[in-house]
């Protein structure tokens, strides 16, 4: 697939758009594995093959290209980016800020759990192993014994990565 990535010498992209949009990119990168420059630019040019691939997963609105881009990605399609620019939008955006922000977060963990579920669970549950240990030696520390808010996100921890463990298993036995 080739992606026509809004990077190029002239890319307007509005303010209030630019720390939500950056956010979702870290969030793709660090969750997908690879970098991706443009998530959701609709210039894009692919084989039929590979839309046919993923047509169980495209949802019924306007995120079938991060849906593409994200599975591509992470099953291993080569997928190269061509910077263009990209000039001030004529007409009304139909962004809905808060809702389609909540949305493409969830598509890319949607995609990533699908495909590579132990890149959500274990630092899910890493995370949560850090914070139940900082509790422990905070309760420690004061009282000489370990509290049960401790006990919990370790024991949530734990249960995560198993959680993880078992969705990866599911993933690769489907996918033979």
């Amino acid at each position: 697939m080739v992606v026509g990535a809004r990077t190029g010498g002239s890319v307007h992209v509005p303010a209030l758009r630019r720390p939500v949009k950056w956010l979702l990119t870290r969030a793709a990168n660090l969750l997908s594995g690879h970098r991706i420059p443009d998530l959701n630019s609709g210039l894009r040019v692919f084989r039929r093959e590979l839309a046919t691939r993923f047509f169980g997963l495209f949802p019924d609105g306007f995120s079938f290209t991060s849906t593409i881009t994200l599975a591509s990605h992470i099953n291993g399609y080569r997928v190269e980016y061509i910077p263009i620019d990209y000039y001030r939008r004529t007409g009304a955006s139909s962004i809905r800020p808060v809702r389609d922000t909540l949305n493409f977060f969830l598509l890319i963990v949607r995609m990533v759990v699908t495909f590579r579920p132990l890149n959500v669970f274990l630092p899910t549950a890493a995370a949560l192993l850090v914070l139940g240990a900082i509790k422990a030696a905070l309760d420690f520390s004061r009282t000489g014994a370990f509290g049960v808010g401790a006990a919990i996100l370790i024991l949530t921890a734990i249960q995560i990565a198993l959680m993880g463990l078992l969705a990866d298993l599911v993933t690769r036995r489907t996918s033979l």
